[in-house]
């Protein structure tokens, strides 16, 4: 595991830019807290080995992306 500080950034397109979804206006500060993360990814093959070796469940939550 690796320590993300947390910190403070702008999120989303400004109302003049013709990039980006509705749904990613306004532009908006955003505070994030510290947090960690873990340093390796995990797929879809190693992710059994893990829950096996920390005997945790093996379904994860979906996180389900939309664009509106």
């Amino acid at each position: 595991m690796v320590s993300v500080p947390g910190g403070e950034f702008v999120m989303g397109f400004a109302d003049q830019d013709s990039q980006g979804y509705n749904d990613e206006r306004p532009q908006h500060p955003v505070t994030v807290p510290s947090f960690f993360m873990g340093r390796y990814p995990v797929t879809v093959e190693t992710w059994p080995l893990g829950t096996r070796l920390t005997r945790r469940s093996l379904s994860a939550p979906r996180v389900q992306a939309h664009r509106s």
